[in-house]
């Protein structure tokens, strides 16, 4: 290959290229080793624009030779050039004269666009329209890759230039397909069946046509997608891919036919199938771990694979979807792969194992004893303290107390990070006196004192002060000691008994009070405690508020917190070619309108305005947008516009936290109806209740989805049955604690 490219200055290349080009007769095989080697210069060195140029008029002067494959190669040629110089125009009349009497269009027309200047272009659109009438079908696949390239440039005319094009199941169907979703017109028709005419189920166009449903929402489609005797591999992969992106309420009804067709992706050699299938399965089984649960089995045997990636990503599934058994077999292969895990897949994957332990407490001993062997090996501080405060958690549970001590003590009396074991004392200075061993507790605690440096040290004496209410402390341990610091905190604390600082009064400073005073008024006092982190209790689902054709889209997501609501609007601008200069975004709660403005949103960009309003349930919230739109960057012309939003509430839905609640001893039911079909009514009443699915189950035309929550410390329980005929009929039943919010909870659905 470097023998071959031997000219190495643009000189030889341009000296080189005069020969072979401008002799009276031209002989193909030198010629094109001269194109070669001046292709290769241009892609491994700078060349100057005028010897560039230079070239360019050498190689025009092929189209004498009548050579076809020379010809070929020199139009290739030319669209490499034209990204290196905007000189390509002088031969734009020798290429249009070509054009009309040559066999290769489909190889000209690319060029002749490549090397036309901007302001030419719609004199040649004509050409391209002739070449979409056409019955040659390699001159309509290089008419489409054409259109795209100027579509790139914002030459949005050439969208009127056809109609519909065929869509083969290969490259030329992609880019087909791909045309005519930026021209707008994969929905011209809003016909199911002209769409399942429009998708491909083969290959690239087929890989395409995938993601085209999803972003058109015509989720209908996908049974034949995911069916692998109609769609080939990619395309089944790229609608699993999909499904495991949408909301739940549309990729419910096409699980099984998922696990069905991974499951023998599972089980065959193939790596990489085996791979996008269990890939696809831990993103499934944090929606839908009941479902998945089918191919435990199958995901196992994937556990003594020799890659540790096919292994990992079983193991973070199976601990979703496991039961008892699960369990077991994880416990004996993680050891292996813990210490090949980066930290931050071991805390991932402890914790999967606690919540898949704490479903079947029959376990515990089993969790218990391995986190006690991941805690005392070697590893990682941020490990180990993930450890200690998982470990907390089961100091609830007053029958596992005294096993986490132990674990605790035991890392005590041979600690790896003083952080850990200040963690761990500060844990136990409000666990050791509800043990029946306490005082054995206690014991390790002293040894602190005795066995540990100061910071330790400091640690153990906290633990004994907070421990000093509740329990008797051995003073025996203090007297006498010559440790200066625990000395001194037995002499100011536990001697003197002194567990609080009393408050200050000003008056025992008698005569000295108003002096005090005074000085004390010279000094701005800041309050330096950290401000209150505001945790977020849940994110709503998204609502559009406005309809799904408008050119401007408006959507809302509430994230409820502690105290508030923020309302987070985004406004998407959907225009091609208008901007929207400005706009105020009014908000009307109750007889209070807040206006959000905004400026300039370019075509195909959104904006993000927030609004923070108290947490108070059962208001109605109304919104008008106001704007202006223009050309893009040309303000000198503007038109107002306005339209009114959908109108929606805060309920007491809105308000749950996403906790597991049993059925309370209030119950009610309600049925209604919506013209709808399963998907649009599943919708909303997900949009309706806003809370995240405890379980559900699908069949033939009917959806099973139970929620539950908590509201101010009192729970509830949802259980909705869906089912479709004609029309949506949903029954509702709800499970509460409180007979009074059991009845305003009925009233949202009537």
């Amino acid at each position: 290959m470097h023998n071959f490219f031997i000219k190495n200055s643009e000189n030889a290349i341009l000296q080189d290229i005069s020969e072979k080009f401008n002799g009276t007769s031209l002989i193909t095989r030198n010629c094109i080793k001269s194109i070669n080697s001046f292709l290769y210069f241009l892609n491994t060195k700078e060349m100057n624009k005028d010897t560039l140029n230079s070239i360019l008029i050498l190689l025009l002067k092929s189209f004498q030779s009548k050579e076809l494959y020379l010809k070929q190669v020199v139009y290739s040629t030319l669209v490499e050039v034209s990204k290196y110089t905007d000189q390509g125009f002088i031969g734009i009349n020798i290429i249009v004269k070509d054009y009309s009497q040559s066999k290769i269009k489909h190889k000209i027309i690319k060029s002749l666009f490549c090397i036309i200047p901007e302001e030419m272009i719609n004199d040649f659109t004509k050409m391209l329209k002739e070449a979409f009438l056409s019955n040659d079908q390699n001159l309509i696949n290089s008419a489409v890759i054409v259109c795209l390239f100027l579509l790139d440039k914002n030459c949005s005319k050439v969208k009127d230039l056809f109609k519909t094009l065929n869509i083969t199941d290969d490259i030329y169907g992609y880019h087909s397909l791909n045309l005519l979703n930026l021209s707008n017109k994969i929905l011209g028709n809003n016909d199911k069946g002209s769409l399942r005419n429009i998708f491909s189920h083969k290959n690239e166009a087929g890989i395409l046509s995938v993601r085209l449903a999803t972003k058109f929402k015509k989720f209908e489609l996908f049974k034949n997608f995911l069916n692998l005797r109609i769609s080939d591999t990619y395309v089944f992969f790229e609608a699993c891919k999909q499904m495991s992106m949408i909301k739940e309420e549309y990729s419910i009804s096409y699980i099984s036919m998922i696990c069905q067709g991974l499951r023998s992706f599972l089980k065959n050699g193939n790596f990489y199938e085996k791979f996008a299938s269990i890939k696809i399965l831990s993103k499934l089984s944090t929606s839908f771990p009941r479902k998945i649960e089918i191919l435990n089995k199958e995901i196992e045997e994937l556990l003594q694979d020799t890659s540790k990636s096919l292994s990992m990503l079983a193991i973070s599934t199976l601990l979703k979807t496991g039961t008892e058994e699960t369990i077991d077999r994880l416990v004996k292969y993680l050891p292996e792969f813990m210490a090949e895990m980066d930290d931050n897949y071991k805390i991932v994957g402890l914790n999967a194992l606690y919540i898949l332990t704490t479903k079947n407490s029959r376990k515990l001993d089993i969790f218990l004893d391995f986190t006690r062997k991941c805690f005392l090996e070697k590893g990682n501080l941020n490990f180990k303290l993930f450890i200690v405060n998982l470990l907390k958690k089961l100091t609830k549970n007053i029958e596992l107390l005294d096993t986490v001590l132990d674990i605790y003590v035991c890392y005590l009396e041979d600690s790896e990070y003083h952080e850990v074991s200040s963690e761990i004392l500060g844990i136990m200075s409000h666990e050791i006196y509800k043990s029946k061993n306490s005082k054995k507790y206690l014991l390790h605690v002293y040894n602190r004192l005795i066995l540990e440096d100061e910071k330790i040290k400091n640690a153990a004496l906290q633990c004994i002060y907070n421990l000093s209410d509740k329990m008797e402390i051995s003073e025996s341990i203090f007297e006498d000691n010559e440790d200066e610091i625990i000395n001194t905190f037995y002499i100011n604390n536990l001697k003197n008994n002194i567990h609080s600082a009393e408050d200050f009064e000003m008056s025992s400073l008698g005569d000295l009070q108003p002096k005090v005073e005074t000085y004390l008024k010279s000094f701005t006092f800041v309050d330096n405690d950290e401000k209150k982190v505001v945790h977020q209790v849940k994110e709503c689902r998204e609502l559009y508020l406005s309809k799904e054709n408008d050119e401007i889209n408006v959507r809302l997501v509430k994230k409820i917190t502690e105290n508030k609501i923020v309302l987070e609007y985004t406004i998407e601008n959907k225009y091609e070619d208008i901007e929207i200069k400005n706009g105020v975004l009014g908000v009307k709660i109750k007889n209070k309108i807040t206006p959000l403005p905004f400026n300039h949103l370019k075509p195909s960009q959104s904006i993000t305005l927030e609004l923070d309003i108290d947490s108070e349930p059962d208001l109605t919230v109304y919104g008008t947008l106001d704007y202006e739109i223009c050309m893009v960057d040309d303000y000198s012309e503007a038109e107002s516009e306005s339209m009114s939003l959908l109108p929606y509430q805060i309920t007491i839905f809105d308000l749950m936290k996403n906790i597991e609640k049993e059925k309370g001893q209030y119950s009610g039911s309600i049925k209604i109806t919506l013209k709808t079909d399963l998907a649009g009514g599943s919708k909303k009443i997900l949009d309706l209740i806003n809370l995240k699915i405890y379980s559900q189950n699908n069949f033939n035309n009917c959806n099973h989805l139970q929620f539950c929550g908590e509201y101010n410390n009192l729970g509830c329980f949802i259980d909705c049955t869906i089912e479709f005929d004609k029309v949506c009929r949903c029954n509702i039943e709800i499970w509460n604690d409180s007979d009074e919010l059991l009845e305003r909870l009925l009233k949202y659905f009537e």
